[in-house]
């Protein structure tokens, strides 16, 4: 129960923890506006940043501590009621955060460095992001090979005592399921991490420790939950699931902490070359006098769409398609039965 209760409560922390570190991952950047490069480390700038991570901080413990107490309790509803309002109120103490910082941001030049440094479209990140699909083929080369033992009808649902209550049958679409959208989301994992490489190759060294982690978790606990139908009792509920979680989280914690702290090599400008006036709460840009597609994004790590460009639509469009694809290959292969 107790490790059911943490990996429960593991996503909540993480989550919350990204909105503590995010606000300061780049000098001259501070809650999506433009700031004198000292003004972080200055009593104002200390003042606001201290505020909003009290109140962050404060959202994280009673989030935490409410869903906690209703899942001891078997409020199990609560519990994800609970939960999904963690994210508004980190927003809400974001955008008062970055109210907070107006009076002291500044017009910058609307210029743009460029890396230096070779494109290295792949590297040993990258290459481990596709390795995880090697433990999705493995498994997927077992269950065939012992097709007549997979029960003809096994459990793919668990409530949460841990009783099943949901099954589907031995079928090509059951049983390979699950290692079919594992395989996509690695794949479109793996492909997101080629282009931001091809378009952003600073972004890309930031990103990729982060998500070799998730592709390799993803792989991990595909590949477990794919196998449960030929363990000792198929309709057990999966416990290994939490084990696989934990350490993932902290896999997580710890490649997210290793790209904050990674060098940049984007030159002196701390800039991004964007104008203030092009974003919504320091998290959407809408320019449609920018030529760029995708702009460094000023909430964490990684990139943000310019809504404003026409090819934003194509990108959405087809992030969309991609998630119509894996949904229905979820519905295809899991299924209740009577």
């Amino acid at each position: 129960m107790a490790a059911r209760l943490m990996a429960s409560l593991a996503p909540i922390f993480l989550f919350g923890l990204v909105f503590l570190l995010m606000p300061r991952v780049r000098a001259g950047i501070l809650f999506g506006r433009s700031v004198p490069v000292e003004f972080a480390k200055s009593p104002g700038g200390q003042a606001i940043v201290g505020r909003y991570q009290t109140q962050v901080l404060a959202v994280i413990l009673a989030v935490m501590l409410i869903c906690g107490a209703a899942l001891l309790n078997g409020l199990y509803v609560l519990s994800v009621a609970i939960a999904i309002a963690e994210f508004p109120l980190l927003m809400w103490a974001w955008i008062a955060a970055w109210r907070r910082t107006e009076p002291f941001a500044v017009k910058v030049p609307l210029r743009r460095s460029a890396s230096l440094a070779p494109r290295a479209l792949w590297d040993g990140f990258s290459l481990s992001q596709l390795l995880a699909l090697l433990p999705l083929a493995i498994a997927a080369l077992y269950l065939q090979l012992h097709w007549l033992q997979i029960p003809v009808r096994f459990a793919t649902h668990w409530d949460a005592s841990g009783l099943p209550n949901a099954w589907t049958a031995r079928s090509l679409a059951g049983v390979f399921g699950p290692l079919i959208v594992g395989a996509l989301i690695i794949s479109g994992v793996a492909a997101l991490s080629l282009i931001t490489g091809h378009i952003r190759p600073d972004q890309a060294r930031q990103m990729r420790p982060i998500l070799a982690v998730v592709t390799w978790m993803m792989a991990a606990l595909v590949t477990a939950v794919a196998l449960h139908p030929l363990s000792k009792n198929p309709d057990g509920g999966p416990g290994f699931v939490w084990w696989i979680i934990l350490p993932g989280m902290v896999g997580l914690v710890v490649s997210i902490s290793y790209a904050l702290h990674m060098p940049q090599r984007d030159g002196a400008y701390p800039w991004d070359g964007t104008p203030d006036s092009g974003w919504r709460w320091g998290l959407l840009y809408y320019n449609p006098q920018d030529a760029s597609v995708i702009v460094r994004n000023r909430f964490g790590l990684g990139w943000a769409l310019n809504f404003g460009h026409p090819y934003a639509k194509l990108w959405l469009g087809s992030t969309l398609l991609f998630t119509a694809i894996v949904l229905f290959v979820v519905l295809a292969s899991v299924h209740a039965q009577p």
